[in-house]
């Protein structure tokens, strides 16, 4: 035996159904209507767990934007290939605007001419500093050298001559040749010899200690301030090339090509609560994401699963 159990709010519609047939003929339905009936039985009852969800590629390459935005709100897109388009390797997908860049590239590539001016004359200047020591202590030291020798050779000379004079003078006098004064004449020239003789060697003695020594320091200073110089203007051409390789480097970013092939896809959607649209004329910041390249040959279901439903979910479900 089996009871059937109908709720009260199905009997009202019944009764209801009913009542309306006594009064209009509506029941039982028309020939046209069928009735859909099933015998009450136990089964099993299939539980569905419905979650919303997205289909997407399990290989999705990202392409952003690597041209930095220089001060500016982005850079401005001039053109790009249509969305949904299956490109390969090294197709065009995005060419950014790089106006504002080519007139920089112009502008530092001259700054790299001066540079690069300023380093031939630093290493110029050296060249010429170390020469001039070398000449210095090889020709012109020695030739200074030599000068004040022979000015020590020709005041001993002198010497040598007054000496002998005076000699002369002292007999002529003794015989009553001459007189006291023309002798006294030779002794005061003889003795302005003596002193000419003690500072020409006094001049040669300090050339070769002092002088010498103050010029090689000088050119030596010159050399190093010269290398300093020259070590300077590398720095700034290195600066200057590296700056111009940035921004040729920046130029290059402005052309965006297929990274691998794939279906384009531009990333619109909102960001920071404001749609974007990826359009020509639209500004894209740096490291903004451009566009995707999904493989529609692998494809996976992205869903997310309530914590209610977690427990009914297994691996190996359909």
């Amino acid at each position: 035996r089996a009871s059937v159990i109908i709720p009260v709010a199905l009997c009202g519609v019944m009764l209801l159904l009913l009542a309306l047939n006594g009064k209009e003929g509506i029941w039982p339905p028309q020939a046209e209507q069928t009735l859909l009936l099933h015998s009450v039985e136990r089964s099993k009852f299939e539980a569905f767990v419905t979650e919303p969800g997205d289909i997407v590629s399990s290989s999705n390459v990202e392409v952003r934007c690597e041209v930095e935005s220089r001060g500016s709100a982005g850079v401005t897109i001039v053109s790009l290939c249509e969305e949904g388009t299956e490109v390969e390797k090294g197709d065009l997908l995005v060419q950014f605007d790089d106006s504002v860049l080519q007139n920089e590239l112009i502008a530092q590539q001259i700054v790299v001419a001066k540079d690069k001016s300023a380093l031939i004359q630093a290493e110029s200047n050296l060249s010429n500093a170390e020469r001039t020591l070398r000449e210095y202590v090889e020709g012109l030291f020695q030739q200074e050298v030599e000068m004040l020798e022979s000015a020590v050779f020709v005041t001993e000379e002198e010497l040598r001559r007054k000496e002998l004079e005076l000699a002369s003078n002292r007999r002529m006098a003794a015989k009553g040749l001459l007189n006291q004064l023309q002798v006294s004449a030779g002794e005061f020239s003889l003795e302005k010899s003596r002193k000419d003789v003690a500072a020409s060697k006094r001049a040669l003695d300090v050339f070769k200690k002092f002088t010498k020594e103050r010029k090689v320091g000088e050119f030596t200073a010159e050399i190093e301030k010269q290398k300093a110089n020259v070590e300077a203007a590398q720095f700034t051409q290195e600066l200057s090339k590296q700056k111009l390789g940035e921004i040729s480097e920046q130029i290059e970013h402005c052309t965006i090509r297929a990274p691998t092939a794939g279906q384009v896809v531009y990333a619109n959607e909102r960001q920071r609560g404001e749609p974007v649209v990826i359009e020509e004329g639209s500004q894209i910041r740096f490291n903004q994401i451009v566009a995707r390249l999904p493989d529609i040959n692998k494809m996976q279901v992205d869903v997310k699963i309530n914590e209610s439903h977690i427990n009914r979910v297994r691996p190996g479900m359909r």
